[in-house]
């Protein structure tokens, strides 16, 4: 090998390019003054990086550049190894040898992967490299393996040089005057941690940033190379802009509008850029700026769950959440390459590209890829004749894949173990605890508020089918802790019951338990505020009970509901005598009204109308035996529960069902109210009471499952029925109830001013009924209180079975 790589060296060292690499940590999308998309953003105003616009007006964009992890160490060792995280199995950040750096899982538990990081039987991106030639150089950040093991150093992977680089993954302190320790005194520097940065020690005692240190070591280590005579591979890792958030304070007065969080994050942002700055001026006082590839790229996407200033997680906006989440935000990061006499000046490419993708490429442009080991599988593509402007250098269909069975720290959209597959523009989401996927269409969806796996079944199996296979061939799925089994990849299941810890009850359906924004701050009052939840696992009917369902009930136990009594005239002293009959409310559609405020003109209350008799004496539910029952009371839905040995669910539990999974979208399957033109739910639609256009085909209650399910599989959280709770209603709940398995106040504490000494329960999900010009509470956070003896011919409910707490696999 030292012969081949002596002649490669001596034929190619003549024509070969330099090659830098900016390696940014915990880089978000939206981090850089450059817009990676259509247009600039309010975020790409906020930053002040001239040097990034400089490197982008005389190279390409790369608008769908992707980092292999939406965690750093795994991205890390895929540019240095050419393969996914998935096949190097180094598949999260790593820290001490040995040691699983995974946070807990309720339920899932992460499968045995290399938590020691890249192996000495790797060959890495610098050591084929340094085989052909090259001077290789590595400052900043390193993170290839844990701490006392062999990628703990960079020199071990193929670095001659190895400047600040080491095991951890954030800097103790980004201040000289601190040594850049994790003690961040500017006086005592006796305790030592494993985040304080090595090999600095000519800085300490100095007013100088990180990132400019490193910037300053950067273009010494260039000068070398240059007047060594050989071509070199710069590995630049500014540490930047992973926390701890410091300000350069330098740069503060540029952000004097700003969150004083967001502003020193800004400094950050600011600072790499100026870094990158002193490589393009050293560049080119040496004159070979035009033999020099330049790539600057991230490791994954923005931070956004916590630390930073403003609304979490919407840092990367229009991209979805940020840093270890399965959505955009996670692992799309910025991308600008500039390869002199293939990259076009000012252009942008919109093919999708991934970590691993640079590892043939360099390779290939150094003239060394025939070093590469046939007995090296390599994931990445060369991206040569893409990046000279030929997209269709990459066949369409190329399947990118992304594997992380991990739980990331702090909570947040997508942040949960995953498996995800990007095809073409199609991307299909696997979360492992309870085995939904979610489908998106990235070409009109970029920020992934549609779900279109129930809109596109075939679809959507394909991409099972490819993402499993993949699955299969290369990765470790997430091991389910009750049993101790591997979680099945999706098409191994014929539902998302087989991920519950014990046989679900017939037509029930397992949510895992978890924590959840509850409510919604842009809707109406009693919506609000927002607030996060934790609710434990529980079973829940598919779909609303049925009247079949009820039938059999009352065959059992012959029930009287309460629309079928003859009411007391001592419970309602004011009513007349000839009201106090058997009666339900029932919708009359009017032709015209006067308003919206008196629902009188729609709503009649009919006597003998029941459950058996919808519209009244006459009507049946002969040929409805599959719609919802209806015009039952808070009273006939709790007896029911009791008799069948369910419950009926609090608010949580019916919220958290309701979303299927997603977080912070408007109905139970995104924001789209009709995705694809298809009606999602048995809603009204026209000028509601007046003008129902039926575009959903029915007038009143549809039969249970007549619209697509959601991402849990269950139907009719939206419209159809509205659904009784458990709880209680107060108006001013949700500001002062519990955070963990929440129920509704206790009647004396309730506080319901529009219904002073009627104390009311809440119904969920809307019905038939909602349309958008009265009533849009179609949506998972919408609740609606009602007296609980009152029954409406669009009111049913459904029922829950919390898991026994003696069973195995309680969460």
């Amino acid at each position: 090998m030292f012969a081949q790589a002596m002649l490669v060296s001596a034929s190619l060292c003549m024509s070969q390019p330099n090659i830098v690499v900016v390696h940014v940590d915990d880089w978000g999308w939206q981090d850089t003054s450059v817009p990676m998309h259509e247009e600039a953003t309010a975020f790409n105003a906020r930053y002040r990086t001239p040097n990034m616009e400089r490197l982008a007006s005389s190279g390409t964009i790369l608008t769908n550049n992707y980092a292999a992890a939406p965690v750093c160490t795994p991205t890390r060792t895929s540019l240095m190894t050419g393969q996914s995280p998935a096949r190097t199995n180094i598949t999260f950040w790593t820290l001490h040898k040995d040691r699983d750096t995974s946070r807990n899982h309720p339920t899932l538990a992460a499968p045995g992967w290399e938590m020691n990081g890249i192996g000495a039987e790797d060959d890495t991106l610098p050591m084929l490299l340094r085989r052909a030639g090259y001077s290789t150089i590595h400052v900043g950040k390193a993170h290839f393996g844990a701490h006392d093991t062999h990628a703990a150093d960079p020199e071990r992977v193929g670095f001659d040089v190895n400047i600040a680089g080491h095991a951890s993954g954030a800097p103790g302190s980004y201040y000289g005057t601190q040594h850049f320790m994790n003690a961040k005194s500017e006086t005592d520097f006796s305790t030592e941690t494993v985040w304080d940065v090595p090999g600095m020690e000519q800085y300490h005692g100095q007013d100088i940033y990180l990132t400019e240190a490193l910037a300053i070591e950067a273009v010494d280590a260039m000068d070398e190379a240059v007047a060594g005579n050989r071509p070199f591979f710069l590995h630049f890792a500014p540490y930047a802009v992973h926390t701890p958030i410091m300000a350069n304070t330098k740069l503060l007065d540029h952000y004097p509008d700003l969150h004083p969080r967001e502003a020193a994050y800004a400094t950050m942002v600011e600072s790499v850029d100026t870094a990158l700055g002193g490589i393009l001026d050293r560049l080119e006082e040496h004159g070979i700026e035009n033999e020099t590839i330049i790539v600057i790229t991230g490791d994954n996407g923005g931070l956004s769950a916590h630390a930073r200033g403003g609304i979490p997680h919407t840092h990367n906006a229009p991209l979805r959440s940020g840093k270890g989440s399965a959505y955009e935000g996670g692992i799309r990061v910025p991308g600008i390459v500039r390869w002199p006499g293939v990259t076009t000046p000012g252009t942008r490419i919109d093919v999708p590209v991934v970590t691993q993708d640079w590892y043939p490429t360099l390779l290939g442009a150094a003239g060394a890829h025939s070093l590469i080991s046939s007995m090296q599988p390599i994931d990445g593509t060369d991206l040569r004749g893409v990046l000279g402007g030929d997209e269709a250098a990459i066949e369409p269909g190329r399947i990118i894949f992304f594997h992380q069975p991990h739980q990331w720290g702090a909570p947040g959209p997508g942040i949960e173990p995953f498996s995800a597959v990007r095809v073409d523009n199609w991307k299909l989401i696997f979360f492992h605890a309870d085995g939904r996927v979610e489908l998106y269409d990235l070409a009109d969806d970029l920020g992934e508020r549609n779900d279109l796996s129930t809109v596109e079944p075939m679809r959507t199996w394909e991409m099972k089918r490819i993402l499993s296979e993949r699955g299969r061939a290369l990765a470790q799925p997430s091991v389910v802790k009750a049993t101790g089994e591997n979680v099945p990849w999706p098409d191994e299941v014929a539902n998302r019951n087989a991920y519950a810890p014990t046989p679900p009850p017939e037509g029930m359906i397992w949510i895992p338990g978890g924590h959840f924004i509850m409510g919604s701050n842009d809707a109406y009052p009693e919506e609000q505020p927002e607030h996060r939840v934790q609710v434990d696992g529980f079973f829940i009917d598919s779909h609303e009970v049925t009247n079949a369902q009820f039938a059999k009930f009352i065959d059992a136990t012959d029930y009287v509901t309460v629309a079928e009594r003859t009411p007391k005239a001592e419970d309602y002293p004011d009513a007349p005598a000839d009201m106090l009959v058997p009666a339900s409310a029932v919708f009359t559609h009017p032709s015209q009204v006067e308003n919206l405020v008196d629902f009188t003109q729609w709503w009649s209350l009919v006597p003998d109308a029941s459950w058996r008799e919808p519209e009244g004496p006459g009507s049946s539910i002969e040929d409805r035996m599959n719609h919802p029952v209806v015009h039952v009371a808070w009273e006939d839905a709790h007896a029911y529960a009791t008799w069948a040995g369910k419950a009926l669910p609090t608010e949580a539990q019916w919220e958290r069902a309701a979303r299927g999974g997603l977080e912070d979208r408007h109905y139970t399957w995104g924001d789209d109210f009709n995705p694809g033109n298809r009606q999602m739910a048995n809603t009204w639609q026209g000028v509601f009471p007046t003008s129902n256009e039926l575009l959903d085909g029915h007038e009143a209650t549809a039969p249970v499952g007549s619209f697509p399910p959601n991402g849990y599989g269950l139907h009719d959280m939206a419209g159809n029925a509205w659904e009784w709770c458990e709880d209680w209603y107060s108006e001013d709940w949700y500001s002062r109830s519990p955070m963990k398995n929440p129920r509704g106040p206790l009647e004396a504490d309730i506080i319901d001013r529009h219904s002073p000494g009627s104390p009311r329960r809440v119904t969920r999900g809307g019905s038939f009924l909602c349309g958008p010009n009265f009533c849009t509470r179609y949506r998972p956070s919408a609740r609606s209180p009602i007296t609980p003896d009152s029954s409406l011919s669009h009111t049913g409910f459904r029922c829950v079975q919390p898991l026994p707490q003696d069973s195995p696999g309680t969460p």
